[in-house]
């Protein structure tokens, strides 16, 4: 018997390759998103060492000083405080891509599970307490 004879094999098998297409196209997302997080991490790395030798270099003077940096693709000679105001803020704009990906990495993450026909990844979207949560919690059980 041939496959035309039987209509819900060929929906059957349309609707399997469907799922497994679905789920490729989300395992490569995740990867992508694995790989951008490493690059966001190294380029993070890199400003914590900038940061940190700016401010062994300043502790050092007791006037201001001045400091070359990169700006887009040209070396500056800048106030060093004023670089270090540059780094901080790209710094902050790194953890908030970060967290995005983090975000975004997670709802991908379930959309597989669930493609998988797996219960999903318990507990993945928890998140910590904050100061006041945690102070009422301890207030609540008597801690200090």
């Amino acid at each position: 018997m041939e496959a035309a004879e039987h209509p819900e094999v060929n929906f059957l098998s349309e609707k399997v390759f469907k799922i497994v297409k679905q789920m490729e196209a989300l395992a490569e997302d995740i990867l992508a998103d694995r790989q951008k997080m490493i690059e966001l991490d190294k380029r993070r790395q890199k400003n914590r060492e900038a940061l940190r030798a700016l401010k062994k270099l300043e502790a050092g003077k007791t006037e201001a000083s001045r400091t070359w940096c990169v700006h887009g693709s040209s070396f500056v000679r800048t106030d060093t405080r004023v670089a270090e105001a540059a780094i901080s803020a790209e710094q902050s704009e790194i953890e908030n891509e970060i967290e995005t990906v983090r975000k975004r990495m997670k709802k991908t993450m379930q959309e597989l599970s669930s493609l998988e026909g797996r219960k999903g990844i318990e507990h993945f979207d928890l998140k910590p307490l904050n100061r006041d949560e945690k102070d009422a919690l301890y207030k609540i059980i008597g801690a200090s």
